[in-house]
């Protein structure tokens, strides 16, 4: 049988759990718009030096899982002396790998359309 009354008092927790993981998405979100955006204009100019550098930068984000890079933001920082809330690096980590992502999209979608 299914105890309500646990359910109820557990619910204000998991409602602020929902809102917490709602703004870390659309934060997140719009930080892989941008900065995917802004790679993928990069990787179809003709700039040779920063091609390659956005060509190293999408290989290691979409390469290595987002829970190895979420305990980078989140371990290693602090050791550097750059201090961050456990929210800011679960918005940095997520905004960072899906811009990655996002610039192949939209660099796919800039070099399928003709020149003309």
């Amino acid at each position: 049988m299914i105890n309500r009354a646990i359910i109820f008092s557990a619910l204000p927790n998991l409602l602020h759990g929902a809102w917490v993981s709602i703004q870390v998405a659309a934060i997140s979100c719009l930080i892989g718009l941008s900065i995917g955006i802004f790679v993928a204009v990069i990787q179809t100019s003709k700039a040779t030096f920063l091609k390659v550098l956005t060509a190293i930068y999408v290989t290691i984000i979409r390469g290595t899982p987002m829970l190895i890079q979420l305990t980078a933001f989140f371990f290693i920082f602090p050791m550097i002396g750059i201090k961050l809330s456990a929210f800011w690096c679960a918005v940095i980590t997520i905004g960072l790998n899906s811009s990655a992502y996002v610039s192949q999209i939209v660099r796919s979608g800039i070099s399928a359309v003709g020149v003309g």
